[in-house]
């Protein structure tokens, strides 16, 4: 079976090195002509959800990739001049063969890799009652907060007055240095008046990317974030458990 890339620099630059910053491996399906990927880091404080428009041949929901290693798929890519390619799927491996490059990359069966089981749908649906976006260049200073907050894991968000601020500490810990600084203006909704800590990696792994605003809400309810990075070729969704203070 041919499974066809129409641009490799989206596909391995944005969908599969955006996955690469959750997990070591992943399942990637077919929807409706799009790629899709849910994947979690090792704690299962986030999981993203990677969205890329691609047609293929498959049938709906068909899954067509278990991905042992995503990095290492990801640096075989780059060896790749041509940027359109038609790969061969087999049942256990995808292979590539042209006059100046070949290889091949075996898949895993199924069922050794799981899906977290969330519904991202379900939880884009939710009742927000905070929303704010922050620009690249906010994100950029908290990444340079971080370089001072060397022993700390954790990234408080509140509000004070309209503003959206973060802080650099850990209150579950005595003399903890603290770094607060404000990433965003205006928010709507609800404040947040006790802040509420969440992994500070959701952060290095955004900032890698490429966009211009982050959208993110939150559910007081259910202690939840999500940070919507939307993009007409390829889009990343991060839901974000708060942790506990």
């Amino acid at each position: 079976m041919d499974f066809k890339i129409d641009n490799v620099k989206v596909f391995n630059g944005i969908f599969l090195s955006n996955i690469s910053k959750i997990a070591d491996s992943c399942i990637i399906k077919s929807e409706k002509n799009n790629l899709t990927c849910i994947a979690s880091n090792p704690d299962g404080t986030v999981i993203s959800y990677t969205h890329l428009n691609q047609k293929n041949n498959f049938t709906e929901n068909e899954k067509i990739l278990n991905i042992p290693d995503v990095k290492k798929l990801t640096k075989i890519f780059t060896c790749i001049d041509d940027n359109n390619l038609n790969l061969k799927l087999d049942t256990n491996n995808i292979s590539y063969n042209n006059s100046n490059f070949k290889f091949k990359y075996h898949l895993l069966e199924d069922g050794i890799i799981s899906t977290p089981k969330v519904n991202v749908d379900k939880i884009s649906k939710l009742d927000f009652n905070t929303t704010f976006t922050i620009n690249k260049q906010s994100l950029n200073n908290i990444i340079k907060a971080s370089s001072i907050a060397l022993d700390v894991s954790k990234l408080y968000i509140f509000t004070e007055d309209n503003s959206v601020f973060c802080d650099f500490t850990d209150n579950s810990r005595h003399n903890v240095d603290s770094i607060a600084l404000k990433i965003c203006d205006d928010c709507q909704g609800d404040k947040i008046n006790s802040p509420v800590p969440i992994n500070f990696e959701i952060i290095r792994i955004i900032s890698s990317q490429k966009f211009n605003t982050l959208n993110i809400k939150f559910n007081s309810k259910l202690g939840v974030f999500l940070f919507d990075l939307e993009d007409q070729e390829c889009s990343s969704k991060y839901i974000v458990s708060a942790l506990i203070n």
